[in-house]
């Protein structure tokens, strides 16, 4: 699997022992074009793997090249305005869904979000 989103635990290999949460959510992914996916929660105390295990579905879902186009975003924890908020959000989804729709993983870098 090719890696489009950086992951936080580093090396890709280090991502093991959540085969069952994995295909859960990549089933819940499937089932998003015929409309059957409702809503869903990863609920669990910080440190316990949510924003890997969210990284990781982030890059098979965006490998896959299907119609579904992933987007993480992860909210910074210091103060902030609401218009830089909203700016970055904003030019987060606007790169990840150039980076999915032209296939060039290099809009999902940090470097090239400078504006």
């Amino acid at each position: 699997m090719q890696i489009y989103l950086k992951e936080k635990i580093g090396n890709p290999n280090l991502f093991t022992g959540r085969k069952e949460e994995l295909d859960s959510l990549i089933k819940w992914v499937d089932n998003i074009k015929p409309e059957f996916s409702k809503s869903t929660a990863i609920l669990s105390r910080r440190k316990t793997g949510k924003s890997a295990l969210l990284q990781r579905l982030y890059n098979l879902v965006f490998h896959k090249n299907d119609r579904v186009i992933p987007f993480y975003y992860q909210i910074k924890e210091y103060d902030q305005w609401l218009i830089d908020f909203s700016k970055d959000f904003f030019l987060n989804f606007l790169y990840q869904y150039i980076a999915f729709k032209s296939r060039k993983k290099e809009y999902l870098s940090l470097e090239s979000k400078k504006v």
